[in-house]
């Protein structure tokens, strides 16, 4: 039941809104839909580098920009003006 349970939590899209919301969807979409509820804006992968600044520091992350077709599965995702 636990494996269950963590394969539901990897499947999950976390959406980033701007005011630090976060809205999880637990099936694939694709980009154009998340776009769609948010005119103006548009929706960027969240990819953390291996890399650090500085000793101590967290990783350095960097966006993506996302085409309006690519299908959002098993990631994190920003919308961004």
């Amino acid at each position: 039941m636990g494996n269950r349970q963590a394969a539901d939590v990897a499947a999950t899209v976390v959406i980033q809104r701007p005011g630090g919301k976060v809205d999880r969807i637990h099936s694939s979409t694709n980009a154009s839909e998340v776009m769609n509820g948010n005119p103006g804006y548009y929706v960027a992968r969240v990819v953390a580098t291996g890399t650090v600044a500085a000793e101590n520091a967290a990783p350095i992350k960097q966006l993506k920009l996302l085409r309006p077709e690519d299908t959002l599965a098993k990631m994190r995702v920003k919308l961004g003006k």
